[in-house]
């Protein structure tokens, strides 16, 4: 007959606390990161009604800064993943205490998600939208 082994309080797969702190400190520099690549990006993009000759110039001057904030975008998508699972994880943990806790930590994860998708999805594609404008009017006829 085997005897059930005692095991702590702790789960098996909780994390010490110093990496607990790290994961959700990671929100900031999620946050820092996504700013970063945002403002390098090209947020200075002119309205969708400007002249040719305005976004030819703006794709020319932002022809290495856009894959750069792109890249630091895409980054900051991967951190906040972190940022996002820690704080379900802490959702999901009230759950012995407040009822439905464990659909708000759900619903809070799901929304997590689809931010940050989409806000990635736009900065990445302003950046290639600019390669786009700009490799195109090199190929069009002058004159």
């Amino acid at each position: 007959m085997t005897t059930p082994r005692m095991t702590s309080g702790r789960s098996a797969d909780a994390l010490p606390a110093p990496w607990q702190r790290l994961l959700a400190l990671s929100g900031v520099a999620s946050a820092v990161l996504l700013v970063v690549g945002f403002l390098i990006s090209g947020s200075d993009a002119p309205d969708h009604t400007a002249a040719d000759q305005d976004w030819t110039n703006w794709a020319i001057d932002n022809q290495s800064k856009g894959p750069i904030g792109a890249l630091l975008t895409l980054v900051a998508g991967l951190v906040f993943l972190h940022f996002a699972g820690m704080r379900r994880s802490v959702l999901g943990s009230a759950e012995a205490t407040v009822r439905g806790a464990v659909q708000l930590a759900r619903v809070a994860f799901a929304g997590a998600l689809v931010g940050i998708a989409g806000i990635t999805m736009a900065i990445v594609t302003i950046s290639a939208a600019g390669r786009y404008r700009e490799r195109h009017r090199a190929l069009e006829p002058t004159g």
